[in-house]
């Protein structure tokens, strides 16, 4: 279609040449024909008229007609060519007309600000709950995103199935932090669809261009990068948004490498189990452990936050949840039978494993093959993993119940569904976040709330165990609250496996259950 347009168009010029050619000649055929009439002693002049008025005549009527072929042309090429500039399904602009706005606006020098806007978990959206509701929550985030945009003179667009740019100019100072602050509150307010209620959840990314060295040699594909940079450092941090800085982007090419690298390093069994001990708040005894990874790179330890982050995002969760579970069964299992004590252990698992079948069963298997009885075992989840992903979990959860494991809550306190997860999910315990505790010693406010949460739990049945405990005026105060478990580095930092339990088990003996 766009070809015929084209066409079209080289025909109409060239009618206008031809026009333009014959009406010349037609004026030098009636001058020769006037002179000839006047030698001759005849009158040429209506003959002379006739042919030139009739040919021009001639040449009006296809003019004209060529141009009402061409407006039904282009009336018919007119959808073909919007859908080049907007996306078919939320009606905004596509990548296509962002990239033409971000480069005018980069050309002309404008300061500006481009933001990345990414929807978590859509795939499992449109897996649990359908691709029609999948596609209502990408919908009503466009709505939002490109209302916001435009109430602050910008523009939205929709650059990837579950990702929008929104390109802000004159942006100032505090102003970007506050727009992101604010669109990220109004993309999580609920989406409901067919009687079903879902809170969003985004990650948003953004490049201030004022703020960039040489941004007259930046071009779109040099933005597009910078976006995925400061995406990844938000989703990996669990921030609401990030800013561009250059020290992301070499954090991002190492995270690249890692990447390549981290399937071997689970196959060669390079990442170490660390330990860090959970005691009993009344005598400080030391009554089992959190099993935490470690990965060596460089003579450096890699973060634990990058590496689980960048382990979700490449979709090699599931091998490392598998490789840490089993190994660290294997390690305390292996020594509760040789030392006769009996060490409890605390895992943590993903959502996503969780969600699947065979989540549970694997949990199983690596029980019975190194001989742990599963009361001994503590399967941790999350408790800022979004309530949809939590749903999904139920089913492996209560079957990890059946076979005799505990289930706890992971960093309550620190998520957005924290009173839903106590309702909706089969839990024996939740690990209170340090943020909840953090200034008990020192605030009333801070013992209030938690004095709430503790009676909270005891009237759900729930144990509690109370983390990110450094000082000894915060124990005695927990300790005389009515909590009973703790952890934090007051009473040991994390330490590769072995290291603890051979320290521990000549000074804390606890008597192994029974055969």
């Amino acid at each position: 279609m766009h070809k015929d347009v084209i066409a079209l168009s080289r025909v109409l010029v060239s009618i206008r040449v031809m026009v333009v050619a014959i009406a010349a000649l037609s004026a030098v055929l009636a001058r020769a024909l006037m002179e000839f009439s006047a030698s001759v002693g005849f009158d040429w002049r209506s003959l002379a008229l006739t042919a030139t008025s009739g040919g021009c005549i001639a040449l009006l009527l296809l003019h004209r007609r060529t141009i009402a072929v061409l407006r039904r042309r282009r009336s018919v090429a007119a959808p073909w060519a919007a859908s080049l500039s907007f996306d078919p399904m939320t009606g905004i602009a596509n990548a296509t007309r962002f990239q033409d706005k971000v480069t005018v606006t980069m050309t002309a020098g404008c300061d500006a600000a481009i933001i990345f806007v990414d929807i978590a978990g859509t795939r499992e959206v449109n897996t649990r709950r359908g691709r029609a509701f999948a596609d209502a929550l990408i919908k009503e985030l466009a709505h939002r995103i490109r209302a916001m945009a435009e109430e602050a003179g910008g523009f939205a667009a929709r650059v990837g199935g579950d990702r929008f740019g929104v390109l802000l100019p004159r942006v100032r100072g505090g102003e970007l932090a506050d727009f992101c602050e604010r669109l990220s509150a109004i993309c999580a307010a609920p989406v409901s669809k067919g009687g079903e209620t879902l809170t969003p959840r985004v990650w948003i990314g953004a490049v201030d261009i004022s703020q960039l060295n040489d941004s007259e040699r930046i071009g779109y594909d040099d933005i597009l990068r910078m976006g995925k940079f400061t995406l990844f450092a938000a989703r990996s941090s669990g921030q609401l948004f990030r800013v561009y800085d250059t020290s992301l982007e070499a954090k991002y090419v190492d995270r690249d490498a890692m990447v390549e690298e981290l399937p071997g390093a689970l196959r060669n069994r390079e990442l170490e189990v660390f330990l860090q001990p959970r005691v009993n708040l009344d005598d400080g005894t030391i009554f089992g452990f959190e099993a935490l990874v470690r990965w060596s790179r460089g003579g450096d330890y890699v973060p634990a936050v990058d590496l689980v982050a960048t382990a979700e995002e490449t979709g090699q969760v599931i091998d490392l949840d598998r490789y840490m579970m089993d190994r660290a069964i294997e390690i305390v299992a292996d020594w509760n039978r040789r030392r006769k004590t009996a060490f409890s252990l605390s895992v943590n698992m993903s959502a996503l494993h969780l969600r699947r079948e065979s989540g549970a069963d694997f949990v199983a298997d690596c029980l019975r093959r190194h001989k742990m009885p599963p009361e001994l075992l503590t399967v941790e989840i999350t408790e800022t993993v979004s309530l949809e992903s939590a749903h999904g979990c139920c089913p492996s959860l209560i079957r990890l119940k059946e076979f005799g494991c505990k289930v706890a809550i992971d960093d309550f306190g620190s998520g957005y569904a924290s009173l839903s997860h106590l309702r909706d999910l089969p839990a024996d315990q939740i690990n209170i976040e340090r943020s909840l505790v953090d200034r008990t010693d020192q605030s009333e406010e801070a013992r209030i709330i938690l004095t709430a949460v503790l009676g909270l739990a005891e009237r759900l049945g729930l144990e509690v165990l109370i983390g990110g405990i450094e000082r000894q005026s915060q124990a005695r105060l927990l300790s005389e609250l009515g909590c009973r478990k703790g952890q934090g580095y007051l009473f040991g930092h994390p330490r590769p496996a072995l290291d603890w339990l051979e320290d521990v088990t000549y000074s804390n003996m606890p008597n192994a259950p029974a055969a």
